[in-house]
């Protein structure tokens, strides 16, 4: 099994790479929505020899790599909503209370021990079972698919902390893969691999970014703004700082740097982060994705 510690990176001398962000189901659309008026816009980001996904931005990048047709994959989401979804109670408030649990980690004297406490608490969370889980639109269309060479995905062990990097190399299944990446603590269950149980990258980080430092070229898009709000609790600014140090890290290694945030459309829509959980979105988040996608084109021109 091939998996790479945080500190570990294999980028160096990749020409290009694109970073895809977590920002639940909602989040999810917006960047498919984005990846597919950048390709109608004439910009393939297909090309990139690394995609990196977390969470959301692993389902969007392995179904990107493989030409999955997302649009169609939303109709089969929405056509599920009669269903319970399993972040109805993340949707009215109880995600913000986790990422500031993730941030905590990431400050903690020992992240990966602090980051195992929160996979102790996945573990013992009653919720759907894995085969359940798998079974969504999102991990269903990945099914038995090769594993685009290009592909990676982030976890997090959790029952150890670690972060792992799955890539084709790795022995694992796409579809365990990126549903590991993005099994929201709590609310899903982790997912049991090569003797282990593994949860969402974002428990280490929301883009993971620094995983492609080396690369020549980077784009990495985020579902949530870069830059704090006036006025933010310097004790809330953990995420943002970490978030800025992984760009840093890529710049500081060489490489040049395009990031795509939420225009005010989207930051609208999804309440600045607050709503990225509500299944009702999912439409007109792709659709907003789709038309910041033709803005975002031109300044790609390199890609």
């Amino acid at each position: 099994m091939t998996t790479h510690s945080h500190e570990a990176n294999d980028a160096a001398g990749v020409e290009r790479a694109l970073v895809l962000g977590g920002g639940g189901p909602v989040g999810y659309a917006w960047t498919a929505g984005l990846l597919s008026g950048l390709v109608d816009a004439g910009r393939d980001l297909r090309r990139a020899e690394r995609i990196v996904g977390t969470s959301a931005g692993a389902i969007a990048g392995a179904q990107f790599a493989l030409g999955v047709d997302v649009a169609a994959g939303l109709s089969t989401e929405l056509n599920r909503r009669s269903e319970p979804s399993p972040y109805e109670s993340a949707a009215t408030g109880g995600i913000g209370d986790l990422l500031s649990i993730f941030a905590g980690a990431a400050r903690a004297a020992d992240p990966d021990q602090a980051r195992a406490a929160i996979g102790a608490t996945a573990l013992a969370a009653k919720t759907m079972t894995e085969e359940e889980f798998l079974a969504g639109p999102g991990y269903a269309s990945l099914a038995g698919q090769v594993w685009p060479p290009a592909f990676r995905a982030t976890a997090v062990s959790a029952t150890t902390g670690r972060l792992v990097v799955w890539s084709a190399d790795s022995g694992v299944d796409l579809a365990k893969a990126v549903a590991s990446s993005s099994s929201v603590p709590g609310f899903t269950p982790p997912v049991t691999m090569h003797g282990d149980r593994y949860m969402d990258g974002g428990a280490r980080s929301s883009l993971n970014a620094d995983l492609v430092a080396g690369a020549r070229s980077v784009i990495v898009v985020s579902c949530t703004a870069l830059t704090p709000p006036e006025g933010l609790d310097p004790a809330l600014a953990a995420p943002y700082e970490d978030q800025a140090a992984e760009l840093d890290a890529i710049r500081a290694a060489g490489g040049s740097l395009a990031v795509i945030e939420p225009g005010p459309e989207f930051l609208a829509l999804s309440g600045h982060g607050t709503r990225l959980m509500d299944m009702g979105l999912i439409p007109e988040a792709f659709q907003v994705g789709r038309e910041q996608g033709a803005k975002e084109a031109p300044r790609l021109d390199s890609w």
